[in-house]
């Protein structure tokens, strides 16, 4: 008999790789859609630990913002190289490099998370313990990064999502819909 066309379809294997500006929602919204999905969820945090042996923002205070850069760019090579099915959260400044956002594009199913300046700054918070907020204002900060990251995450994504105002469990559905 032939398949029901109506009838929901398997997903194939794939890496769902999640871009976008730090506080975007990346972390919740890769583990709402490894739950949808039955795929492993891996978190460019922890694979930073994992490779550093501390966490984003010690790296950060103690390299300066070019080293974690630098180390990020190893972390994103160790996700593009997991075996999929999976679904990985990469670093804010992962599509800086031209190889790279190429790397990434040819990788998997990309989807940016968009969210407004004020969005990401109340997910942020008023007291902006990370390190590159340091004595800087965190809108302008956030401003100036997503004015150069914009274009990039546009240019790398196969899907655009915004998440202003949005549950993450609606984010990963949506999500979800397009892979299948």
């Amino acid at each position: 008999m032939p398949a029901d066309p109506d009838a929901p379809r398997a997903l194939e294997p794939t890496r769902v790789l999640l871009v976008g500006m730090m506080a975007s929602g990346k972390t919740t919204v890769g583990h709402e859609l490894a739950r949808l999905t039955g795929w492993p969820y891996v978190d460019n945090d922890e694979v930073v630990v994992r490779l550093a042996g501390q966490a984003t923002p010690e790296v950060a205070a103690i390299r300066g913002a070019d080293g974690l850069h630098m180390l990020e760019g190893f972390v994103v090579e160790e996700i593009l190289a997991m075996d999929p099915p999976l679904v990985a959260a990469l670093p804010g400044s992962a599509i800086q490099a031209p190889p790279m956002r190429a790397a990434i594009r040819a990788a998997g199913y990309v989807v940016w998370l968009r969210a407004s300046m004020q969005t990401l700054a109340a997910r942020v918070g008023i007291d902006g313990d990370r390190p590159l907020f340091a004595g800087h204002d965190i809108l302008e900060t956030l401003r100036r990064l997503n004015q150069g990251r914009e274009p990039l995450y546009a240019a790398t994504a196969h899907r655009t999502v915004d998440v202003d105002d949005r549950d993450p469990a609606e984010i990963a559905a949506e999500i979800v819909t397009h892979l299948a």
